[in-house]
C-alpha cells in the first residue's frame, strides 16, 4: 500500500515528541524550491527557508540576511545542493552569530538532518549528528534531458528521462517509470525501510501514483511513501533511508 501524503502528515507523531520552541537556542536554515518542499521542511522545524536550488542558486549576500534574520544567536545551515556549499561556506566569516554548516548535498540528506535536531543538546553537538545522518539516505534525482550530450559514458538524446545518482548521471532511458525503477536498482533498497518519492512542479499526479504503485510491487517488504514536491527541474526526487 503506498503512502500518499504530505509532509505534515508524515512527520506528525516527530513534531509532537519534539517540539520546536520559538525561543530555540539553536536556528536552522534550509535552502529548497517548490510548495511541498518548502511546507515539508517547516513542518519538521526549520526556522528559515531560503528559496534556491538546480539553477537558481541564492547569494551569500541572500544567505547572511536568513543568517542575521534568524532568532537565535546560532545556526545551522543546510545548503541541499553541491553548488550551493561554497556560498554557505562563507557566511560564518561575515556575522557575529555561529554558523554550522552542514554539508547537504540532496534535499533527503537535508530531511535526514533535521530529524535529528535536538534542542537539548549544543550546536557542535547538532552538526555532528547532522552529518553522521547524511550516510544513512541514499539519494536519486530524475529529470529531463534538455539536449543531447555524451557524459559519464552515457549519450544522451534530448528529451530521454535522465537519472543521477548521489549526484552521478547513471542512466539515460526514453521510459521515465523504467527510468525509476532502475535507478532504484542501484540504490541498496533492500537494506533501507523507506522510499520516499518527491514529484515535481511539471508531473502529473497519477504518472507519480502509477510510478509508486510500480515501486511498490517491485518492493513488497519496503514502505513506499509519495509526496507533492512541487520541486522545479527534477520531475522525481528519490530517497532510500
Amino acid at each position: 500500500q503506498v503512502k500518499v501524503e504530505n509532509m505534515d502528515e508524515q512527520h506528525r507523531d516527530f513534531i509532537v515528541a519534539q517540539p520546536q520552541p520559538s525561543s530555540a537556542a539553536i536556528s536552522t536554515i534550509a535552502v529548497t524550491s517548490g510548495e511541498g518542499l518548502t511546507e515539508a521542511f517547516y513542518s519538521i522545524g526549520t526556522t528559515i527557508v531560503v528559496p534556491g536550488g538546480e539553477t537558481m542558486n541564492p547569494s551569500v549576500q541572500e544567505l547572511l540576511q536568513a543568517v542575521e534574520s534568524a532568532p537565535s544567536d546560532k545556526v545551522i545551515m543546510l545548503p541541499n545542493n553541491p553548488n550551493i556549499l561554497l556560498a554557505a561556506g562563507q557566511v560564518s566569516a561575515l556575522t557575529r552569530k555561529k554558523v554550522e554548516v552542514v554539508p547537504t548535498k540532496t534535499i533527503p540528506q537535508g530531511i535526514a538532518a533535521l530529524l535529528v535536531l535536538n534542542h537539548d543538546v549544543d550546536l557542535e553537538a547538532n552538526s555532528a549528528a547532522m552529518k553522521k545522518a547524511l550516510s544513512t539516505v541514499r539519494s536519486g534525482e530524475v529529470t529531463t534531458a534538455v539536449r543531447s550530450m555524451e557524459l559519464n559514458g552515457l549519450s544522451v538524446k534530448k528529451g530521454q528521462a535522465i537519472a543521477f545518482l548521489d549526484g552521478r548521471l547513471v542512466i539515460a532511458d526514453g521510459n521515465m517509470p523504467q527510468v525509476i525503477l532502475d535507478l532504484l536498482a542501484m540504490m541498496d533498497v533492500e537494506e533501507g525501510e523507506l522510499i520516499t518519492i518527491y514529484y515535481g512542479a511539471d508531473t502529473e499526479s497519477a504518472e507519480a501514483e502509477q510510478i509508486a504503485e510500480s515501486v511498490q510491487r517491485k518492493y513488497p517488504s519496503q514502505e513506499v511513501e509519495l509526496v507533492a514536491g512541487g520541486q522545479p527541474y527534477y520531475n522525481y526526487i528519490v530517497s532510500v533511508e
